[in-house]
């Protein structure tokens, strides 16, 4: 009886919440050497101030382990400290705030430099942020503010890039931790498992003990059976005290194991979701630093190519600069060139005008004669270009040249005006289509006439058909005698026509020939005359 309630009172000692932890560390707990510090009479205790480093300084000094910041450089280290006051992101800032952060900056190279800082907080306003600026310091605060949001890229990417190696290295050392933890609460689930062996081990042998002494006390019961009668009560008491002990260990025992097990279900469950939570953490993590990295090519990207087109605009602006100094020493030079032929044919002209006399009657002729000329060209070129008939021909090269002599014998009275001519012209083109219709009319109806006497001669006798045979062959024969005189006579006029044109277009040729020749001359000669003047210049 003393055993198992020795063994009751244990079980309940560790199943007890609240001394959970206090029993097994008297069970399994290590001995703590306590270190103690001697420190001698003589040495005297001195007032030094705690210097503590800032939360920013912590951060760049464990940030520089992961990145490529230099905590070395005062310069790079007051920058990122002046991106880490910035309560928003670069893109959001105003640009009141903007200029305040390029006024620190500022103050970060200045100081740097040793030069002059201009102090700017949030609570001041711009203008007293830059009113004592001198002009070169103006120019340097201008050129900050174009740069400014760059950098905060730049220091806010590397910022973030450090502060994702810090938390993966945090998420890291935590879960170390809690491998170490859940490796210590399995083995003392492993040892409460090997005390609860033991305890139901002893329950058994105190079991196997209680029935040993029940045969003793069933043999004793024959020999001492007035003891027996007098203690049976008793007995029957402590018979059913064990049987109750025995139904609440089993319950308990019972209860213990159900709890071992959600517990370490539990664990299991939760070592799970954490590895799970981890491995998104991760990912979430890549992911984060991919879209980084390709937000820091495209702006790589975008800087590079905006210096290309800047580079381009100013060397086609160059390009245009000295294709205008160019232009403007051509165009002086062909104002030169037009100033010197004017008075090159001012002087032609006058020598002219000289030569032929006051009266101006012979330069009238030659003006009349290159109009003429002009004249019968521009017609022949238009009567081949409509395909006009040969009498249209004939008649503007024999028109023409009889005018140009009457006007040469007899002056203006007796020549006509080129309208006169050129309605002449028309009237007989317009003739001859007349003439050609009557003609294709009237010959229509003289074949039908024809083709109705053969027919009557033929139904008559034969002594009228020699008769008639006769007179139809002599008809015939006059009418191939015309028509031949007509064709010979269209044939050579057609050949004149196509001789005084093929002179006309070979000297149309010779004279573009010799033009071409000057211009060319003329042409090769320019970059000469423009070098020489360039050189006396």
């Amino acid at each position: 009886m003393v055993y198992i309630r020795l063994l009751v009172l244990l079980l309940m000692s560790i199943t007890c919440e609240g001394d959970y932890a206090s029993v097994f560390k008297w069970i399994w707990g290590k001995d703590t050497d306590d270190t103690t510090v001697l420190v001698a009479d003589g040495v005297p205790l001195i007032s030094i101030p705690y210097e503590s480093m800032t939360e920013d300084e912590k951060f760049l000094q464990e940030a520089a382990k992961f990145t490529e910041i230099q905590v070395s450089s005062p310069l790079e280290t007051c920058q990122h400290k002046v991106i880490m006051k910035i309560k928003t992101s670069c893109s959001g800032l105003s640009e009141e705030q903007l200029a305040k952060l390029s006024v620190n900056l500022l103050n970060c190279q200045s100081a740097v430099e040793g030069r002059k800082i201009f102090p700017c907080t949030e609570e001041m306003s711009l203008k007293q942020c830059t009113t004592d600026m001198d002009a070169d310091m103006w120019n340097a605060y201008h050129l900050m503010s174009n740069r400014a949001r760059a950098v905060c890229y730049a220091a806010r990417s590397t910022q973030f890039r450090a502060l994702t190696e810090l938390t993966v290295n945090k998420l890291m050392q935590t879960a170390h931790t809690q491998i170490k933890t859940l490796s210590s609460l399995k083995e003392g689930q492993d040892r409460l498992e090997e005390q609860t062996v033991e305890a139901l081990s002893s329950l058994s042998d105190g079991n196997k003990a209680l029935l040993e002494q029940q045969k003793r006390l069933k043999d004793a019961q024959a020999s001492a059976h007035n003891l027996v009668t007098t203690n049976l009560r008793e007995l029957n008491n402590e018979k059913a005290l064990i049987r109750s002990g025995h139904a609440q260990l089993a319950a308990m025992a019972d209860d213990i194991r159900k709890k071992l097990e959600e517990a370490n279900k539990n664990l299991e469950q939760q070592a799970i979701e954490r590895s799970e939570n981890h491995k998104e953490i991760l990912e979430d993590l890549l992911n984060i630093q991919l879209q980084a990295q390709l937000i820091w090519d495209k702006i790589e990207s975008s800087t590079d190519r905006i210096f290309a087109q800047h580079e381009a605009a100013l060397v086609q602006y160059e390009q245009t600069l000295q294709k205008l100094g160019q232009i403007n020493d051509t165009i002086q030079y062909i104002w030169n060139i037009t100033n010197t032929m004017h008075t090159e044919i001012d002087e032609k002209l006058n020598w002219l005008t000289n030569y032929i006399g006051d009266t101006g009657e012979q330069m009238h002729r030659i003006y009349r004669i290159s109009l003429h000329i002009i004249y019968l060209l521009f017609a022949m070129i238009i009567a081949a270009f409509l395909h006009a008939p040969l009498l249209t021909r004939i008649t503007i090269l024999g028109l023409v040249p009889l005018n140009l002599v009457s006007f040469l014998k007899h002056g203006m009275d007796a020549c006509l005006d080129f309208v006169s001519m050129s309605v002449l012209i028309f009237l007989i083109t317009m003739m001859h289509f007349l003439m050609v219709g009557i003609q294709r009319l009237f010959g229509a109806r003289r074949r039908e006439t024809r083709s109705d006497p053969i027919q009557t001669i033929n139904r008559n006798s034969h002594v009228n058909s020699t008769a008639e045979y006769v007179s139809s062959s002599y008809i015939t024969l006059s009418r191939h005698l015309s028509i031949s005189f007509y064709t010979n006579l269209k044939r050579s006029t057609r050949k004149i026509y196509s001789f005084v044109r093929y002179q006309i277009n070979r000297s149309i040729r010779e004279i573009a020939k010799i033009l071409f020749i000057i211009t060319s001359k003329s042409i090769q000669v320019c970059p000469k005359i423009i070098h020489t003047l360039n050189i006396q210049i």
